[in-house]
């Protein structure tokens, strides 16, 4: 088709910006409108471009605008119909890129309303002043919603599309088996396991996420619920808590601060350690921490144990081994009788009413890290220099150090043990390696092993010195 012919091969181009239906319905009317607008001009239709869900002002992909303009360009298609510009683009650059296409292919634009004749100068001209007009309408209307937004936040209301995990579709009322799992998985970091452990448990279990993510979940995702102020019936608004929400709270506030201020200085990805002292014991001979090795057993097997490893530009003598299956027993029964004992009873017992003060050193950190953000926030745009930004720096730091001594007196595997050695027994069998090991390191200072003396395959429980917590 020339500039000023009839097109025979026309695209009709249909766009939604959001479809939360996914039944298609603002496109199917699209879609009715441009035919027959086609019919009116006599053009013919030769394929209908969907893009649906997709803001024409958000630059993100549209892959069938894309593709129809590629079919411009190679001269499949000589005429575009659109309900109205603003289906087409509201950004200046891709209306500028289509106009230049056009002008080079000849391809002619007609929306709902009328033609726009994009081979002349007034044509192109009308375009981009509609092209103008549509950008300061997406503008305007990105204000109005952030500000509608904003004020629901500060009411707290509920917003967003997708269901949170521990209530229901209406994000009020409380689904109360996913509470009891929050509730759980609460307890278990703040005794001292990691969320990556956790989310594995989770999946084990067959516990689906809130939208059923094909791959369970995630170190990443566990982590976003758990710190999710929600949790605590707390409305945040881009990172700052701006109100009480109206919904029933799944954990008490000071709870939920103790649990996101651990996330932050704890979370992190990879694999449990496979045995349970490993890199907790210490060689008896250098002081450097045993780690998981194996000798043969009888016939096919292999016997795990702890060695003392020589490495380069690392601690280690290589000289000092000791079969793990007896030493994990000892400790595990050491551990259990000491946690259970007169004196950490009592230890337990003062430090479990100090939610207040763990809940304050919660806050205390969450407010010096975000100080620290903002401060290197204004170095980097040049608001303070180098020495201010310094001075704040070390200030807050001492902050951040002082706040977390504190909530890891207040938080730990110590917090709601049973005090009796037959149960903890119980509670230490059903737990996660991750966990036992928590609870060996909170309650001993060093386990070393001392060297053999002897037969060298006669265990001598000896060997083991513990140096407890004060």
């Amino acid at each position: 088709m020339g500039k000023q012919g009839t097109p025979v091969a026309a695209a009709v181009y249909c766009r939604i910006s959001l479809d939360r239906s996914g039944e298609g319905l603002g496109v199917a009317r699209q879609e009715e409108l441009c035919r027959k607008r086609a019919t009116e001009l006599g053009w013919l239709v030769a394929e209908v471009y969907v893009d649906g869900s997709v803001s024409a002002y958000s630059g993100k992909p549209r892959p069938h605008f894309e593709r129809m303009l590629a079919d411009l360009e190679a001269g499949h298609r000589d005429g575009v119909v659109v309900v109205d510009t603003d289906r087409l683009t509201r950004r200046m650059s891709e209306l500028e890129t289509f106009v230049d296409l056009a002008d080079r292919h000849g391809v002619a634009l007609a929306t709902v309303s009328g033609e726009t004749d994009l081979s002349t100068t007034d044509g192109r001209f009308y375009a981009r002043i509609m092209g103008v007009v549509a950008r300061q309408e997406s503008e305007k209307k990105a204000e109005r919603v952030a500000r509608e937004s904003e004020q629901a936040a500060r009411r707290g209301v509920p917003r967003g599309s997708r269901r949170p995990f521990g209530w229901e579709d209406d994000k009020t009322t409380i689904r109360p088996e996913e509470a009891v799992l929050i509730r759980e998985a609460a307890q278990r970091v703040l005794a001292g396991e990691t969320v990556p452990s956790v989310a594995r448990d989770w999946n084990a279990r067959g516990i689906p996420t809130a939208q059923n993510a094909k791959y369970g979940w995630s170190a990443a995702t566990l982590a976003g619920v758990l710190r999710n102020p929600r949790l605590a019936g707390l409305r945040a608004y881009k990172g700052d808590i701006v109100a009480e929400g109206l919904w029933e709270p799944i954990l008490d506030r000071g709870v939920w601060e103790m649990l996101a201020a651990k996330i932050r200085r704890v979370a992190r990805v990879g694999q449990p350690s496979p045995h349970l002292l490993t890199s907790i014991l210490r060689c008896g001979r250098c002081g450097g921490p045993l780690w998981t090795s194996w000798r043969p057993g009888t016939g096919d097997t292999r016997v795990a144990r702890y060695a003392c490893i020589k490495r380069p530009g690392g601690p280690g003598c290589g000289s000092l081994t000791v079969t793990a299956r007896p030493v994990e027993d000892i400790i595990r029964d050491a551990v259990i009788t000491a946690v259970t004992g007169p004196a950490l009873a009592d230890a337990v017992a003062a430090r479990s009413g100090r939610d207040t003060e763990a809940a304050e050193a919660a806050r205390e950190l969450a407010d010096a890290e975000a100080r620290r953000e903002e401060a290197a926030d204004m170095f980097a745009s040049g608001e303070i220099d180098r020495r201010e930004w310094s001075t704040i720096r070390e200030r807050t730091d001492k902050r951040i150090n002082d706040a977390t001594r504190s909530l890891n007196r207040q938080s730990g595997p110590l917090i709601g043990l049973p005090t009796n050695e037959t149960e903890l027994r119980q509670t230490w069998d059903t737990q996660t390696i991750e966990w036992q090991r928590a609870l060996i390191t909170a309650v001993t200072d060093t386990i070393t092993i001392k060297p053999a003396q002897g037969a060298y395959n006669t265990f001598n429980p000896e060997r083991i010195h513990i140096t407890w917590r004060a």
